[in-house]
């Protein structure tokens, strides 16, 4: 993301996050599934996982919240660095996560995630993220057992999101 950012969508994005972080931290699917369209697409640099089934969301979602409290992490420090507006309904931006737990521990380096929001039904939701962690980091561990489709990525581009089909 070459051009400075709009703070608007720095905003709005931030905003979504902070919501995601919270439904993570209180292990409320019900907050969260809003937050995301299906299907959800993640990427990291050697897989692409998509997630188009309610089960399969609410596993992945449950999955990771799961072992954020096993860790003792109470939510996700996560900072949004740049966002976007591509069009009228679509954002593409770029966040930090750091997942530290209660007592300081790091369980992992801080990562990048580039992600693409749609507007949907009056507000923003994720659609995509392409997450700079490597497939033995969570949250690929909690992704692993709730995607209905995995394929390797064939040339991995840490500019963007992959574009999304339509099926």
């Amino acid at each position: 993301m070459d051009r400075p950012s709009d703070p608007q969508a720095v905003g709005i994005y931030q905003m979504l996050l902070d919501r995601i972080d919270a439904a993570y931290a209180a292990r409320d699917y019900g907050t969260f599934r809003p937050l995301v369209v299906l299907p959800q697409r993640f990427v990291t640099p050697e897989r692409v996982r998509t997630i188009s089934t309610e089960e399969g969301l609410r596993t992945a979602f449950l999955n990771f919240a799961d072992f954020l409290r096993s860790q003792n992490v109470d939510g996700l420090i996560r900072h949004c660095r740049s966002a976007h507006f591509r069009s009228p309904g679509l954002m593409r931006g770029m966040h930090v996560t750091h997942m530290v737990s209660r007592s300081g521990i790091r369980l992992q380096p801080p990562y990048e995630v580039l992600t693409t929001l749609r507007y949907r039904d009056g507000d923003w939701r994720v659609s995509a993220s392409l997450n700079r962690v490597p497939e033995t980091g969570w949250p690929v561990l909690a992704m692993k057992t709730a995607a209905d489709h995995i394929r390797p990525v064939p040339q991995f581009n840490d500019t963007v999101p992959p574009k999304e089909t339509r099926s």
